[in-house]
């Protein structure tokens, strides 16, 4: 078992631009000047996130989703201390073959440094980027009963991750977002799978 470690995250979980989820949950849960517009397109976010949640987990009434208010806990005080007793290595100090010697022949879990820092996406992605360049698109969020796929604009789904609370919140899986045709394709050029992955273990 292998892992791949973004270092951005020991600075930010938002790949290390730390004010730019601030700026956006700011953006989001701010209204001009409460004008017939900002009350309208309010109305609009709620009824697109309602219906994704009725949709998607028609079995949690709308009131349930933070009912146990997970988003408050304080894990460290919950789960306790924990001894990281996993190695580390760094991409440039080790090959496929030693790879493949000490840690998937023995099954040994490891984290393994430096493979995203010459991606594009490490600079690219952003809340703003996504934003500015999908905002429109509309990605899978989850299923209904019958199976068909439930969809959000990524522009409210943003607003939905800046200002949520809920115990089980919805997040985007969409699985098609390389398809052919797609607005989403050009993600493909913004980072590549490591020599250790190349293999389609499925």
């Amino acid at each position: 078992m292998a892992a791949c470690e973004d270092p951005a995250k020991k600075v930010s979980p938002y790949h290390g631009e730390s004010d730019d989820h601030s700026r956006l949950s700011d953006a989001m849960t701010s209204t001009k000047s409460g004008g017939p517009g900002d009350t309208e397109d309010e109305l609009v976010y709620l009824e697109k996130i309602n219906n994704a949640k009725q949709d998607a987990r028609s079995e949690i009434k709308l009131h349930q989703w933070s009912k146990y208010n997970f988003s408050k806990l304080d894990l460290d005080k919950v789960l306790g201390s924990a001894q990281d007793n996993i190695e580390y290595v760094h991409c440039d100090d080790c090959s496929l073959e030693q790879m493949i010697e000490r840690f998937e022949v023995p099954c040994k879990p490891v984290v393994i440094r430096g493979l995203m820092d010459r991606w594009g996406a490490m600079k690219k992605w952003r809340t703003g980027y996504f934003l500015e360049r999908f905002g429109e698109t509309r990605l899978k969020c989850g299923e209904d009963d019958d199976g068909y796929k439930v969809k959000l604009r990524l522009k409210h789904f943003l607003r939905y991750m800046a200002t949520q609370a809920d115990d089980s919140p919805l997040y985007l899986f969409d699985a098609d977002f390389a398809d052919a045709g797609k607005e989403t394709r050009p993600l493909l050029d913004d980072y590549s799978v490591p020599e250790y992955f190349s293999e389609d273990l499925f």
